[in-house]
């Protein structure tokens, strides 16, 4: 299969290329068909042979992504250009940080969540009055010593301990 393709010319350092049709698989400094202009990409210049350009695309050449741009920016093809730059690894990376601050943030709500039912359960037992029940119940999720129990006692407890004494 035939493509509008460039081929790479001049010098080290000063390197321009011939926009030329050849085979898609060729290498770059293989055999061509046609020779249809040349791009200086230091110059931004470039000069293409209309005619023959007009009569490979209507025989079903199709250019490569590069050689696409430059006929659109010559206006030989109408329409938008085609992105050719790699796509960067950086928005791989952010959607993994993105994902791990979500993870983390899902269970930070759980422990706070968790965290306010137990504060909650816990502000009930030491609000509520003190029976043998509580006591047991508190002693079984958690050990309490007699000196929590006694602080935590209701107002009539300790109405009851000062008019006995």
């Amino acid at each position: 299969m035939l493509a509008i393709k460039l081929k790479l010319a001049g010098k080290k350092h000063q390197r321009m290329f011939r926009v030329v049709v050849a085979e898609k698989k060729s290498k770059l400094q293989g055999r061509y068909v046609d020779d249809l202009g040349f791009w200086n990409p230091h110059t931004n210049k470039f000069s293409l042979n209309e005619e023959k350009t007009n009569k490979w695309l209507k025989e079903g050449v199709r250019p490569t992504d590069t050689a696409h741009n430059l006929l659109v920016k010559a206006g030989i093809i109408k329409g938008a250009k085609i992105s050719v730059h790699k796509k960067s690894k950086k928005p791989q990376e952010t959607e993994v940080a993105a994902a791990v601050v979500s993870a983390t943030e899902q269970v930070v709500e759980e422990v706070t969540v968790n965290d306010a039912e137990e504060k909650h359960n816990v502000d009930e037992i030491i609000s509520g009055p003190i029976t043998e029940e509580a006591v047991v119940n508190t002693a079984e999720e958690r050990p309490v010593s007699e000196e929590v129990v006694s602080e935590s006692a209701t107002e009539e407890n300790t109405e009851e301990a000062k008019q006995e004494n």
